[in-house]
């Protein structure tokens, strides 16, 4: 199975903060005296009230986390490399990013178990000489001709007018 369905997957899934976590957050936001708008306050508010992360936010802070470190190396001045700390601080630091580490790590394999287990080869083809006819499915409807028709007259009455 591909690393974009088992994302698909991780994605799809919520997962609840664990108390000591939380509680973490919550200091963090109750002891910041500081930019409300900095990158990760609102975000740890949000994680805190809810007390869970669903897996599109679990990738958000994951990356944020895998950039962080790059943020802070690249900075010139002292104010921005403080910013930088700052806002890992609000993201709930280490403690947080190792759960999330933690959390996707175990997902992902996970996933990939369930996937092998739930692997079946295919039957070998009975006729091996017949070509398999493919299975064609559209998402698009079928507009009917009158209404196509009509749509490339007003295009062209439109063109017309431009012309």
């Amino acid at each position: 199975m591909s690393n974009n369905n088992n994302n698909r997957k991780l994605e799809k899934g919520e997962y609840a903060i664990p108390d000591h976590i939380l509680t973490h957050l919550g200091n963090i936001i109750n002891s910041y005296q500081g930019d409300q708008s900095i990158a990760g306050f609102v975000r740890s508010k949000k994680l805190y009230s809810a007390g869970k992360v669903s897996g599109f936010n679990l990738k958000r802070v994951k990356n944020f986390f895998d950039n962080v470190r790059l943020y802070y190396q690249r900075a010139t001045s002292e104010k921005r490399k403080r910013y930088i700390r700052t806002a890992y601080k609000l993201n709930g630091g280490q403690l947080f990013e190792q759960w999330v580490n933690q959390i996707l790590h175990d997902n992902r394999d996970t996933i990939d178990r369930l996937s092998k287990q739930d692997y079946k080869p295919s039957k070998p083809d009975e006729n091996p000489t017949e070509t398999p006819k493919p299975k064609i499915k559209s998402d698009i409807p079928k507009l009917h001709e009158n209404i196509i028709k009509n749509i490339i007259q007003k295009i062209l009455i439109e063109y017309k007018n431009h012309v």
